[in-house]
């Protein structure tokens, strides 16, 4: 999920559909349906022009899409679809993108405008999907699931700094507007965790700013029809 700039236009994946849903926030109208590539995961969009992009790890591709008119582009491939299982997205200003890879171990750097894979840093974690960057560009963080750690990435070198254990799987991770290191969210325990890079440590789970999950009486559109998962709380460590 992406929310626009503006925070008026909020941009969801739907795998069941293949598909990217745009909803206004305000009032939760859905606005149009983008077709994507096979099981739509994350989405970034750029600060520097209309575009958007979309993970489909089933495709080992990235969807590009405008913003403005809400239309599909093109797909730019990553690799092989049967390998690469692209899933996290993030850049600082959308010039270059940076992509986790899942079971390929291996963080991609994608050229949008060249429209291909430029660089790729192997054995950056077991199973990376989410990720973040710091608001500099220097370090990439990954959310890697089945070893519980999270990676801390020099992007220019491409040199592996660290790895951060915080428990559980780990599968997403975030920039938390005003905080120094980015959060990563855990199932079970359903809370952000703000990682704390320099001592390699995560403090233990915060109760304050919970965000209770939707309840049969939301007004929220149902986008991925009936039986879908419905998100669990989350919890910001501040």
């Amino acid at each position: 999920m992406a929310v626009s700039a503006d925070d008026r236009t909020v941009y969801v994946t739907c795998e069941t559909s293949n598909s990217i849903y745009v909803v206004e926030a305000a009032s939760l109208k859905v606005l149009a349906q983008i077709p994507t590539g096979k099981r739509p995961r994350a989405i970034y969009l750029s600060s520097h022009d209309q575009r958007g992009y979309a993970t489909d790890e089933f495709a080992g591709a990235l969807t590009v899409f405008d913003t403005h008119d809400y239309k599909a582009l093109t797909s730019i491939a990553l690799g092989d679809p049967g390998v690469v299982r692209p899933m996290g997205i993030a850049s600082v200003d959308g010039r270059k993108l940076y992509v986790t890879t899942g079971r390929f171990a291996a963080l991609l750097e994608v050229d949008p405008q060249a429209g291909r894979v430029i660089r790729t840093v192997d054995k950056i974690g077991q199973r990376p999907w989410g990720l973040a960057m710091s608001r500099d560009g220097a370090k990439a963080y990954t959310a890697n699931g089945p070893s519980g750690d999270v990676s801390v990435i020099d992007v220019a070198s491409g040199r592996l700094e660290a790895r951060i254990q915080v428990g559980g799987s780990p599968w997403g991770a975030a920039d938390l507007p005003g905080a120094r290191t980015p959060a990563v969210a855990t199932p079970g325990g359903s809370r952000l965790k703000a990682l704390r890079a320099l001592r390699g440590s995560c403090p233990g789970p915060s109760t304050r700013n919970a965000a209770p999950a939707p309840t049969a009486h939301s007004s929220a559109p149902a986008l991925c029809g009936p039986g879908t998962a419905r998100p669990s709380s989350l919890r910001l460590c501040r």
